[in-house]
């Protein structure tokens, strides 16, 4: 009985070892499924939408004043790719649009998908759940992108708001109460000799104001490279006085320009911080850290570089004089 049992034991048919496609294989066999080249162009079409808003972020210049317009853009851009137009136009507030109730959404063949995907959709010929599970995959998609965008960037910030008060182009349009707003937040930096207290430099700002708004400005202003040279160059303009016309205004419009857009700046200062403040120098003083960023940056404004800088005589002495010293501790 014990030999029987043995040939028993030994008789059982052995198990196939189950061999997995290894990681390479695997991602093969993903780049070349046609469902994923599909996808692909999707976001071909897509991701540039989201880059010209990131390259608007990146931006050095005063831009604070159109962020919320831009915002609001980029929001309408989304709607429109994949919610009905009357969902949107019956909405008057951009921020109450219901996107996500299926009956505002558009039909699968008028979702804003590119002429490629349209085309390779028709090529690839998915069967039905396939087909259904993509185009719920975009409109997901979208709705995830409206979700992100009026949970997370501040559209609703009143500040966004008040500051498109610095665009010259819709001057007309704009109401004083936004100068208002700005008065309280600023005013340390507006107190001048001419406005010895708030109320002053409130009257002052309110006449300005009325003025400015049905100011005939030339070309040259409006039409400045940026924002902050236009207010520069109303800051010029003079009165039958000979006196400077907007001088409080254009101070205050400066203020608001000087916020922040975005974040960019300062990363870009942390950036530069990082490369001068290597492991090799890691003695560097915080004062002649702070020296070199000025230096940089200066360089970096006048679009030249640092050898094509000219240097007085007074300013060799002293850097030759101070490597001296340098050298000597």
């Amino acid at each position: 009985m014990a030999r029987q049992a043995s040939n028993d034991k030994t008789s059982k048919p052995k198990q196939k070892e189950v061999i997995l496609p290894s990681k390479v294989e695997r991602v093969h066999r993903l780049l070349s499924s046609p469902k994923t080249k599909l996808y692909c162009l999707f976001l071909k079409q897509t991701i540039p939408l989201f880059d010209s808003f990131n390259t608007f972020l990146q931006s050095d210049k005063p831009l604070i004043y159109v962020l919320r317009r831009e915002i609001l853009a980029l929001l309408t851009d989304l709607y429109t790719r994949f919610v009905k137009p009357s969902s949107i136009t019956f909405t008057s507030n951009l921020l109450k649009v219901n996107y996500t109730e299926r009956k505002n959404k558009k039909n699968r063949e008028d979702l804003t998908i590119g002429a490629e995907t349209r085309i390779h959709l028709r090529l690839v010929k998915l069967t039905s759940e396939e087909e259904t599970t993509f185009y719920q995959s975009i409109r997901e998609f979208f709705m995830a992108a409206c979700d992100y965008i009026i949970k997370k960037l501040p559209v609703n910030d009143p500040l966004l708001h008040h500051a498109e008060v610095a665009d010259v182009k819709v001057r007309s349009n704009q109401k004083f109460c936004s100068v208002e707003y700005f008065i309280d937040k600023l005013s340390m930096a507006l107190v001048s000799d001419t406005a010895s207290d708030k109320n002053s430099m409130k009257d002052q700002l309110e006449v300005q104001f009325a003025h400015y708004q049905i100011e005939n400005l030339s070309p040259d202003i409006t039409e400045a490279e940026r924002i902050d040279i236009t207010w520069n160059m109303i800051a010029k303009i003079k009165g039958t006085d000979g006196k400077p016309k907007y001088s409080e205004l254009s101070k205050l419009m400066l203020g608001i320009l000087v916020i922040p857009h975005s974040n960019a700046d300062s990363e870009r200062i942390f950036s530069q911080v990082r490369k001068n403040r290597t492991e090799t120098r890691p003695n560097l003083s915080v004062s002649t850290l702070s020296s070199l960023m000025v230096v940089k940056t200066y360089m970096t404004s006048t679009d030249k570089k640092c050898y094509e800088h000219t240097y007085t005589s007074k300013q060799l002495k002293s850097a030759k004089s101070a490597t001296y010293q340098a050298l000597q501790n």
